[in-house]
């Protein structure tokens, strides 16, 4: 799989269990799937959330507070 397009995502988070992600950006795969990207270790890359993690991706306005700054936190 092979990331073809990145698009940002503002305001977009991924929340898995009790665990909220930033979502940074989206990325069109060359096989035509959309993937939530998300900041991965000290480097600064992006990485994809993979497809196997059971989630949802969620707006800003869908979560808590406490949610939202647990998540920027970890930018």
């Amino acid at each position: 799989m092979k990331i073809i397009q990145i698009m940002p995502a503002v305001d977009w988070y991924f929340k898995h269990d009790a665990t909220v992600w930033h979502v940074a950006a989206f990325g069109l795969s060359d096989e035509g799937k959309i993937y939530g990207m998300v900041g991965a270790g000290d480097d600064g890359t992006l990485k994809t959330v993979p497809v196997m993690t059971k989630g949802s991706y969620l707006h800003r306005l869908q979560l808590t507070e406490e949610e939202i700054q647990a998540a920027d936190k970890k930018r």
